[in-house]
């Protein structure tokens, strides 16, 4: 609605619906389609550099190398949920300039704490020569400091993790996807130079974490150049810093408990198999990854693109109805998509990972499929509900997920084996994500159309 200057009665303005569909669906297949282009390319880097770091320095020393390059992946919470905010605050431009600018300034410095924090953190435990003890590992000064120097390349990666927050709110997801990419790529030059020049495993240790450095801080240079960002920084200096007040942790809080309770619900099966089943079980469902993983992950980041575009509708006052049906059609698309593909072809892809050493249940990669289809239904939901609400409400059925899935899959692995945990696992999407997250956009996009006097 807007104010007609000549008679000041509020007159009603066409809202383009397809247009607004039609950036949701370009956003969604863009970033769908960059990451099925970048995961051959990481897929070879990574096969090639397990390949050099085992014929440089044994079985032995590729199991040291792949196990710190997965610490990264034990704090998804690193951020404190403060790139929420800038996501949110980087959707809403250019309308909001100085409000992107004081939440950026001020997540830069809550980032900045941290890494300084996670750098005291690793020089204390390396001076202490702890870190074998804290992972498992061989007692050495080698791995001691090679985990350590790890460390410290994530610690500095850190505050460039804005980069990649900043794009999803522009609606430059598929940049990021790109960018992410950068990664694996430069691990392998960097294992390739240290397994000529380095006498020892030490420089491929450090080097494991280097990709997540240069992503994260490509990101944030390619962010910051981005039109909107130039055009908000100039619209800022005419305004006096402090006049614009931010709540900064209204969506953090409730963004990290969501980082902490998603990966109980993803990433504990095999540990709940090693439990309650048997190494067999392990080795099944690990290999059930290595095709369900990068089928999963291209609906998850299709799905990501949504985050700007809701956050563009909410700074206009709109529902943002046509992007999340338009999102939700997409996204449902790619992952019906992806489960056929995951059903027919990932018992094929996943026994050429273990050379057919395993046998997979007949309905596993049907409960895979599923699982994929169900949270490519779902994602439309998650990027909507990211204001401060939403995301408490995410937060809570978050941390309810977990504690069903991690329940559920106790219970079942024994006498279910894999089909039980893959089940467990499903069954939480369904419950605690995809139901109450629908029903809640729906009720909120009919209350806020039906209140619209247009």
């Amino acid at each position: 609605m807007t104010i007609d200057g000549s008679t000041g009665k509020a007159t009603a303005l066409p809202i383009d619906r397809t247009a607004k569909g039609s950036s949701a669906a370009q956003a969604i297949l863009s970033s769908a389609g960059a990451r099925v282009a970048v995961l051959p390319l990481t897929g070879v880097c990574s096969i090639l550099t397990a390949r050099l770091v085992t014929d440089a320095y044994g079985v032995d020393g590729y199991a040291i190398f792949s196990l710190i390059a997965a610490l990264p992946f034990l704090f998804p919470f690193i951020d404190l949920g403060v790139g929420a905010a800038v996501a949110n605050a980087a959707g809403a431009l250019p309308a909001r300039a100085q409000e992107y600018r004081e939440t950026l300034t001020r997540a830069r410095r809550v980032l900045l704490l941290v890494g300084a924090s996670v750098l005291l953190a690793v020089f204390g435990i390396a001076v202490l020569g702890a870190w074998p003890t804290l992972t498992g590992l061989p007692d050495s000064a080698t791995v001691n400091w090679g985990i350590a120097g790890a460390m410290v390349l994530f610690a500095v990666a850190v505050p460039g993790s804005l980069g990649h927050s900043m794009l999803f709110g522009m609606r430059k997801n598929s940049w990021s996807v790109w960018i992410q990419g950068l990664g694996p790529p430069i691990t392998l030059l960097l294992v390739f130079a240290a397994t000529i020049w380095a006498p020892t495993i030490f420089a491929a240790l450090v080097a494991t974490t280097a990709g997540i450095l240069v992503s994260h801080w490509v990101a944030t240079a390619v962010a910051s150049r981005v039109g909107v960002a130039r055009d908000a920084r100039r619209a800022a200096q005419a305004t006096p810093r402090g006049t614009t007040r931010v709540v900064l942790w209204a969506t953090a809080w409730p963004m990290l408990i969501v980082s902490l309770s998603l990966p109980v619900s993803f990433q504990t099966g095999r540990l709940v198999l090693s439990w309650q089943a048997t190494l067999g079980d392990v080795a099944v469902y690990s290999a059930a990854m290595v095709a369900f993983l990068p089928v999963f992950s291209i609906a998850q980041v299709a799905g990501q693109s949504l985050w700007g575009e809701f956050a563009g509708a909410r700074a206009r006052s709109e529902s943002g109805a046509a992007e999340y049906l338009t999102g939700l059609k997409i996204v449902a698309l790619v992952g019906l998509t992806g489960a056929a593909g995951l059903v027919v072809f990932g018992p094929w892809l996943s026994g050429l990972a273990v050379n057919n050493a395993v046998q997979f249940p007949p309905e596993l990669f049907w409960i895979l499929g599923a699982t994929v289809l169900i949270q490519a239904l779902y994602i439309p939901s998650g990027m909507y509900l990211t204001d401060a609400p939403g995301l408490r409400f995410q937060a809570l059925f978050a941390v309810l997920m977990g504690v069903f899935v991690l329940s559920a899959s106790a219970l079942t692995a024994g006498p279910l084996g894999v089909t039980g945990v893959a089940l467990s696992l499903l069954c939480g999407i369904v419950v605690f994500q995809l139901v109450p997250g629908t029903i809640r956009v729906l009720v909120f996009i009919g209350r806020h159309d039906g209140n619209d006097p247009a």
